[in-house]
């Protein structure tokens, strides 16, 4: 079967720590020193600042940041930063296509919205010049934190999914799907982009697109008919957007691409889920 590629490419820049300034710019929430006047005293405040100073502890460095746009109160809005180990970004250049690093990815805001949440991501080199792609959040931690200087922990204990999660990538890589999984695959992928808070199937923003084209590579190095690329592919295309398709009436349409933090985190964790739910029906058959 030949797998063409996308004529559509998204390359970010190499990773490098973010300064203050550029932190600023893309997440002023993070700087909050106080909850959203709102908030009533039972709330508990987790600076996002203080948790990151903390982290830099074991050498975690900021290297992208967002936040969700808020007419409101834009200082206390969801905001979501990857940090990565400072020694892996020095190491960025020896980097095999296809590697990747671990990273941790911190969820908060101030304005009851969102606890303080950490994720385990991973982010994958794609390119023999080290630009990279995010695959995904994975292994969450859902519980309150009262006190910032208990970060560190919690850091640690999710650094220690690391060996888990290699393990769950290598089994990926090694499920080799048909082209019927593969387009269900894509299939339950679209919908999860257009699930509501209340986990429903929100048709009327269905794109027009198909799900077969979700799974077109953008670049050489990720064509690939088993799990782990399919499922890279897919995420790729669903977060980057530019897909075209028609409307109703015969004009064209084009897929966003996905900026909002609440969903940005339920996607791609929800897609984790996807591929290893799959990696079980395999395997069990």
């Amino acid at each position: 079967m030949q797998v063409t590629t996308s004529a559509v490419s998204h390359k970010m820049a190499p990773r490098e720590p973010l300064t203050i300034a550029q932190l600023k710019d893309r997440a002023p929430s993070v700087f909050a020193t106080r909850a959203a006047s709102k908030m009533s005293e039972n709330y508990t405040f987790v600076s996002s600042l203080q948790a990151m100073d903390i982290m830099t502890k074991v050498g975690l460095v900021p290297v992208d940041a967002s936040q969700r746009r808020s007419k409101s109160d834009p200082t206390a809005a969801r905001h979501l930063v990857r940090l990565a180990f400072k020694s892996d970004i020095e190491k960025a250049k020896a980097r095999k296509v296809g590697e990747t690093i671990p990273e941790v990815v911190l969820v908060n805001s101030h304005n009851g919205r969102s606890a303080f949440k950490l994720y385990y991501g991973l982010f994958r080199f794609v390119c023999a010049n080290g630009l990279i792609v995010s695959d995904h959040e994975i292994g969450a931690t859902r519980r309150h934190i009262g006190s910032a200087e208990a970060i560190l922990d919690e850091v640690e204990n999710l650094l220690e999914q690391g060996e888990s999660v290699i393990k769950r990538v290598q089994r990926m890589q090694h499920t080799m799907l048909t082209e019927a999984q593969r387009l269900k695959f894509a299939q339950r992928a679209l919908e999860l982009r257009y699930l509501t808070k209340d986990q429903e199937l929100d048709t009327a923003k269905l794109p027009t697109i198909q799900p077969a084209q979700l799974l077109v590579p953008r670049r050489p190095e990720d064509i690939g008919l088993d799990l782990w690329h399919t499922y890279n592919v897919v995420q790729e295309n669903m977060v980057v957007g530019g897909l075209t398709g028609k409307s109703s009436n015969g004009r064209a349409t084009h897929t966003r691409q996905l900026r909002d933090v609440r969903k940005l985190v339920a996607v791609n964790t929800g897609l984790w889920d996807l591929a290893s739910g799959l990696i079980r029906v395999k395997e069990a058959a």
